[in-house]
């Protein structure tokens, strides 16, 4: 991997390694082939830093320095991906909502297939 410092970008070269596999079919008469194939991939930057959720109920715990000095509301957006189509769940919280400095809230992510974001809106 190389830093291009004209672009502002970070260019890479990375290796795949795709098994198939394909039936017996003893008609098959010519050998057997792929013609085409399409691969979707998904790079992630700073994953560790992210709350990650995972597919159906999820426990998410949000802390701070010092609670009584929350003094807006503070919303955090999580947007992941499904069968259906992108989903997103806001949590909006208050500073009633922490204990010990922490809020804790369930967070139902059915069919996630993959997190695309996670937004905390502080005003």
């Amino acid at each position: 991997m190389r830093y291009n410092g004209r672009d502002v970008s970070i260019h890479g070269k990375y290796r795949f390694q795709v098994r198939g596999s394909f039936d017996r079919n003893p008609k098959r008469t010519v050998p057997v082939g792929v013609e085409s194939l399409r691969l979707e991939v998904y790079f992630e930057n700073g994953i560790m830093s992210i709350p990650q959720i995972f597919s159906g109920e999820n426990r998410v715990h949000v802390k701070v320095a010092d609670a009584s000095r929350v003094e807006v509301p503070i919303e955090v957006i999580y947007k992941y991906e499904t069968e259906a189509g992108e989903e997103e769940h806001r949590q909006v919280l208050r500073a009633a909502d922490f204990e010990n400095n922490v809020a804790t809230y369930g967070l139902s992510a059915r069919g996630l297939k993959r997190c695309n974001a996670v937004i905390v809106d502080y005003r």
